[in-house]
């Protein structure tokens, strides 16, 4: 894969896993009138009636990418979380999309950001930027102390202490809100995606620049990248 683009993990009118690359930096995507679906150099259209006729937009400005709900009927969610109609919604390299709740399922692909980061941050020394204290429960990075609390935190300690592994949204339930296990040890707490989706958004605001290592694994969970493999 070079540059960006988007691939289409379910969707009427395409073969498995196509990737349809972004060459204007901009796509349309909605509903084709035929029985076929179909693409331009800036538009990809799907023949389902549940699809609006402009469903929703990604475009990039100043070399960030975001999505936009153009007040389809049937709504657009990212990783999970149903997105606010007409109002950008930035993406990060392997989001998850999904139009019409599941209709239609792609994932965004980024090299230019992977790059990017392997650019800023070098991944053998990550790890050794950031520190967590479990005991304390005190994170630093870059030898600066950084002011999280509560889920925030219950979060990036479990994703720390799994570090380079992907953690399931199942796990993530029991470990973040394990105040909400029922009684039975094999319960699981009632989070929806949306809730763990909006959490994982804020604390990548939190980390700044080392948000990016906080990655998506589309349709099981997040794992914290902080060495190369």
């Amino acid at each position: 894969m070079q540059g960006v683009c988007i691939r289409i993990d379910k969707g009427e009118g395409f073969s498995a896993d196509p990737h349809v690359s972004l060459v204007h930096g901009e796509m349309i995507i909605g509903r084709s009138r035929g029985e076929q679906g179909y693409k331009t150099e800036s538009a990809l259209y799907f023949p389902n009636p549940y699809i609006s006729r402009r469903h929703a937009r990604i475009q990039e400005e100043d070399g960030h990418y975001s999505i936009m709900d153009l007040n389809s009927k049937h709504g657009v969610s990212v990783n999970g979380m149903t997105l606010e109609k007409n109002r950008s919604f930035p993406l990060n390299h392997r989001d998850s999309i999904e139009l019409a709740k599941g209709i239609i399922e792609l994932t965004f692909l980024n090299a230019n950001e992977i790059n990017e980061l392997t650019r800023e941050l070098d991944f053998s020394m990550i790890a050794s930027r950031i520190h967590v204290d479990r005991a304390r429960r005190q994170v630093t990075i870059d030898g600066k102390r950084l002011a999280l609390s509560g889920k925030h935190m219950e979060l990036l300690l479990c994703l720390y202490e799994k570090r380079n592994q992907a953690v399931s949204y199942e796990a993530l339930k029991r470990i973040v809100w394990s105040e909400r296990l029922a009684e039975s040890d094999d319960a699981i707490p009632d989070v929806g995606k949306e809730e763990i989706n909006a959490l994982v958004y804020r604390l990548r605001q939190k980390l700044g620049e080392y948000g990016k290592c906080v990655v998506t694994i589309p349709r099981y969970g997040y794992m914290l990248e902080i060495e190369k493999n």
